[in-house]
């Protein structure tokens, strides 16, 4: 059983941090990763919000559209919510997320 104290979850295509803002909330780390610097600008001004302990188990990262930018074995969780649709290549990209997870 997992406890989400003790796991990093990669939200892709993670938008205005909507389940990013969640899951530090509920004591999770998190990376917030999308292709649009304008969605991560929006997350690190959200973070401001948050108490200093909260907001440093969120990150964020900008991604490219082929490449989620995930280091080897680096996540536990990936969470892809409405993204899957726009990724073009996705048994590639896939293969390049399964990479990070660990």
């Amino acid at each position: 059983m997992w406890n989400i104290n003790d796991i990093l979850v990669a939200d892709i295509g993670a938008g205005t941090g909507y389940f990013s803002l969640r899951i530090v909330k509920k004591g999770g780390t998190e990376i917030g990763i999308d292709i649009d610097q304008k969605s991560i600008d929006y997350i690190e001004e959200r973070k401001s919000y948050l108490s200093p302990e909260t907001s440093k188990r969120l990150t964020t990262r900008l991604s490219y559209p082929d490449d989620p930018r995930l280091d080897g074995n680096e996540t536990d969780w990936v969470l892809i919510v409405n993204t899957y649709y726009f990724i073009d290549d996705r048994v590639n990209y896939l293969k390049k997320v399964k990479h990070g997870l660990k």
